[in-house]
């Protein structure tokens, strides 16, 4: 009995580490137009579904600097760093700028998505099951670092990635990000 616990436990662990990479490493489809990207580092278009169904493009936000967050309800890091993100969204979204928030690994679907945006009071888009999405955009990030989240994208108003950031930040951080992003708007 043991011996088979042992081996659905190992069994699992394979499958799940198999998994993880295969989320996280870019298919072959994507990999040449990811690689211009990160020659030029503008930021790879993508189109995903917000949590009320509709789809929403990056480019959507051409002309506006965005932070470009990737985060999951059961990351407590994210967790962590939303509130900052709220606060600043408050003080700075508008014409200029905004947060745009991507979802990955959201197993218990977009009801618990909505559920956590409510009780927070998010104020910034958010945008579903964006595992694909982040495969391209962990080109920008050192290999090492890859797949952890959050990972956020500081985005110009012309789709330059000006920084990334792997791993929470605090509100300081993410203030300096959103300055330097509009400076020139």
């Amino acid at each position: 009995m043991r011996l088979t616990r042992i081996l659905m436990i190992g069994f699992f662990v394979v499958m799940l580490a198999t998994g993880i990479a295969a989320t996280y490493l870019p298919s072959n489809a994507t990999e040449a137009t990811t690689e211009i990207a990160v020659a030029t580092n503008k930021a790879p278009d993508f189109t995903l579904k917000s949590v009320d169904g509709k789809d929403v493009k990056l480019s959507d936000f051409r002309g506006k600097a965005v932070i470009l967050n990737f985060w999951g309800t059961w990351c407590p890091p994210c967790r962590a760093e939303i509130p900052d993100m709220i606060d600043l969204q408050k003080q700075y979204g508008g014409e200029k700028f905004t947060f745009l928030g991507i979802t990955i690994n959201e197993r218990k679907g977009v009801d618990a998505v909505k559920d956590f945006m409510t009780k927070t009071g998010m104020n910034y888009p958010v945008l579903m099951d964006g595992e694909e999405t982040f495969g391209k955009y962990t080109a920008f990030v050192p290999e090492k670092m890859r797949g952890a989240v959050p990972t956020t994208f500081v985005i110009n108003s012309a789709g330059d990635i000006l920084d990334v950031f792997v791993g929470m930040r605090d509100k300081a951080a993410f203030e300096a990000a959103i300055k330097k992003a509009t400076a020139k708007l």
